[in-house]
């Protein structure tokens, strides 16, 4: 059997470990599309709530109940969207941002004549 003190220790180190400062190693306009993705996802949601409580005001017995199933599939789709608008937001970015410009290729064949072709 555990002592009290031990089980102490052992909740105080999975706190710290929860809290510790977690990294982000995504570039500025991949968190800003995130940003946006889940901005629009939530204004959807919203809506979609709105509707529901409408729909639900006038007929609450044709409503059916969620399931399980059904939330988790919502939550899948609701993944799966937001990471297609972030993607779609990156490619905008991508698209939108200057070229930078290249070094122009190297030449083919010979930069100068060699020395018995010179005159």
């Amino acid at each position: 059997m555990r002592t009290p003190t031990g089980l102490l220790v052992l909740i105080l180190l999975i706190v710290l470990a929860a809290c510790a400062p977690q990294s982000d190693n995504r570039s500025p306009a991949e968190i800003a599309c995130a940003a946006q993705a889940e901005q629009v996802m939530a204004e959807r949601n919203r809506a979609r709530n709105l509707r529901l409580e409408d729909a639900g005001a006038a007929s609450a017995p044709t409503l059916i109940a969620e399931t399980d199933v059904v939330a988790r599939f919502d939550r899948d789709a609701a993944f799966a969207e937001r990471q297609r608008l972030t993607r779609e937001c990156l490619q905008r970015a991508e698209a939108t941002r200057p070229s930078q410009p290249t070094a122009s290729p190297p030449p083919q064949g010979w930069s100068r004549p060699p020395a018995l072709l010179r005159w």
